[in-house]
């Protein structure tokens, strides 16, 4: 039966579909055939390379496949001696198996599959012999009268008739006392791998044997019965130290450099194919190997212990691999519109969007996602949106409107949705505008037989009164400019307010600090600095914070707004009193309720300008 674990464990090794629990399976050495005996074995792996000399360092002379007999004429150093197109060639004896395997059972039930739940059709008696394929689970494919089949892989075992006749019965004794003789041995309902694990014991502890069955031991355990492989317990007799029975620890882990001699190895996170994948290094990378359990060595990945297959490592060094050119296919968006993401996962950033019936091309499958080229950029897009046929564009969608209306003096009317594009006109206050399409906060209206924009912080749910026509207020004469407005007293505040009530309708200008356009900054800049000649110029950060902050605003203090048209203080007013403020928006200088909703949630603080 070892002989069958180790054969097993080598199939998960190069990824074959069978995989037995490692903690009942500890492989030992198949026997060493004879020089001059020539023995039948098959190959138990997907494909098997065939090398010029007993080493992965040595040619490749070509592949065998799985199922296939070779005719074994030695051993060496771990692999076996074959004949190859009549050559002596040589391949890694842990990835083929002998083609003998004897029933243990008085009667054992052949199916199409590899289930319970699919058809007998026909049986195998005690002591004959079948030859294995391969191994499926719980299961070892076979050839039955002519065709494949399976049987349950626990009620069969290698070795011909004779050697199955001959192999002693695992029977109870009752002088002494079993122990576990593996590291940690799994605990089942039943007596074979495909029972459920109820728990584990490990290496020199003591069980309580009750029975015998299909080559496992019947235990109490914790109370209920259970099943434990007889292979990996051994039998004290009475008046010999169990303690002094238990295997000496291990030596510490000898490491060797090897090099990975396929294009890409997944790196487990244990010693099998049935382990789930850490990562993958790449072909032609040097590794520290150690501790080599059935047929995986164990390294080091990125902090982690990690298990990569023995077949796929060279004891020379290799080359890296060259990197292939991706492979790209033309596909079309199966949905009104589609995310393009930074990274292949809807985890990542969104780039934009692709519309309806555009065709794409693809590379680079990850996770479900598409790699494809967008302005110029990488992105990634969800599979499951595409077509391999063509789809046609999605017919637009009729737009919503709704009625809104102007609340504040003077709204400009631009020629595309943001500040930065120029001025088709302007909308007086308690206009009412039919608006729809939002984007970037402005909606879209028609304005004079055009399509327009306006900024909706500016437009009001209920209806607006008109304005009442202002008179502005003159300008203060120089000769009464003082250090500071709000230090000067009552009558220099109400010159300056008076003098920034006067700016109404000037237009707005990013970055601008003149009477021909403003920005929010610059128009309160250019207010203060004509009552205080040291009212230095900086943008809303830099005043918000370095101004003294206030929850007591008096008319001409500042008032602050965040969150606007970027994250943190990103629009400043003056404060007039009355909540009211004014200051220089999209629509240019204007006076704007604290009040309006808009200002109301995006309301940050006062400050102090001395």
């Amino acid at each position: 039966m070892k002989k069958v674990l180790g054969s097993i464990a080598a199939l998960s090794a190069l990824g074959a579909t069978a995989a037995i629990d490692h903690a009942e399976a500890a492989a030992s050495e198949p026997s060493t055939p004879s020089e001059t005996s020539v023995a039948h074995h098959t190959v138990e792996a997907d494909a098997l390379r065939v090398r010029t000399g007993p080493s992965t360092s040595h040619g490749i002379l070509g592949l065998v496949r799985e199922g296939q007999e070779l005719e074994v004429t030695g051993e060496q150093q771990g692999w076996y001696e074959i004949d190859y197109n009549g050559e002596t060639a040589y391949v890694s004896k842990d990835y083929v198996s002998s083609t003998s395997y004897t029933v243990n059972v008085s009667s054992l039930r052949v199916r199409v599959g590899p289930s319970n739940a699919h058809p007998v059709i026909g049986y195998v008696q005690k002591g004959q012999e079948v030859t294995v394929v391969s191994e499926l689970e719980h299961w070892y494919k076979i050839n039955f009268n002519g065709q494949t089949a399976y049987v349950g892989k626990d009620y069969i075992s290698a070795g011909s008739d004779s050697q199955a006749e001959t192999s002693s019965p695992v029977t109870v004794q009752q002088d002494g006392t079993y122990v576990v003789d593996a590291a940690s041995l799994r605990v089942r309902t039943g007596a074979g791998t495909y029972h459920p694990i109820i728990g584990g014991v490990v290496e020199g502890q003591a069980l309580q044997v009750t029975g015998v069955e299909n080559g496992w031991y019947q235990v109490t355990y914790k109370g209920a019965t259970g099943y434990v492989s007889s292979e990996y317990v051994r039998f004290v007799q009475d008046g010999t130290n169990v303690e002094n029975t238990v295997a000496a620890a291990p030596a510490a882990p000898t490491t060797q450099s090897l090099y990975v001699d396929t294009a890409s190895l997944n790196v487990r996170s244990g010693a099998g194919a049935q382990y789930g994948v850490l990562g993958s290094v790449k072909q032609g990378q040097k590794l520290e190997v150690s501790n080599e359990q059935n047929g995986f060595f164990q390294i080091s990945y990125n902090g982690q212990t990690g298990y990569v297959a023995k077949a796929y490592l060279s004891e020379t060094p290799v080359a890296a691999a060259a990197p292939a050119a991706p492979t790209t296919q033309s596909l079309y968006v199966d949905t009104a519109s589609l995310n393009v993401r930074s990274g292949a996962g809807s985890q990542y950033g969104v780039l934009g969007s692709v519309k309806q019936g555009q065709k794409l091309e693809v590379s680079n499958e990850q996770n479900g996602f598409f790699q494809i080229s967008y302005n110029g950029q990488t992105g990634y897009v969800a599979k499951a949106y595409l077509s391999e046929t063509p789809v046609a564009a999605a017919a637009p969608a009729a737009p919503t409107t709704q009625s809104l209306y102007v609340d504040t003096a003077s709204l400009n009317v631009r020629s595309g949705a943001g500040s930065q594009y120029g001025v088709l006109g302007s909308v007086k206050q308690g206009q009412k505008l039919e608006v729809s399409n939002e984007q970037n906060g402005f909606f879209q209206i028609s304005y004079n037989g055009q399509t327009g924009y306006v900024a909706k912080a500016y437009l009001s749910e209920t209806p607006v009164a008109a304005a009442a026509p202002a008179t502005p207020a003159p300008a203060p004469a120089p000769s009464t400019a003082v250090n500071t407005a709000s230090t000067a007293g009552s009558n220099n505040v109400a010159a300056l307010l008076s003098y920034a009530k006067s700016l109404v309708g000037t237009p707005y200008v990013w970055g601008g600090t003149t009477p021909s356009g403003f920005d929010c900054s610059g128009f309160v800049y250019y207010v203060y600095h004509k009552f205080n000649s040291s009212f230095g110029r900086t943008n809303t950060a830099g005043y918000w914070s370095s101004l003294t902050k206030t929850t007591n605003p008096q008319p001409g203090d500042l008032v602050f707004f965040q969150n606007t048209y970027t994250a943190g203080p990103s629009h400043m007013g003056i404060y007039l009193g009355g909540g009211s403020f004014i200051q220089a928006g999209d629509s240019g200088v204007a006076i704007s309720s604290l009040s309006n909703p808009y200002w109301q949630q995006h309301f940050l603080g006062y400050a102090k300008t001395n």
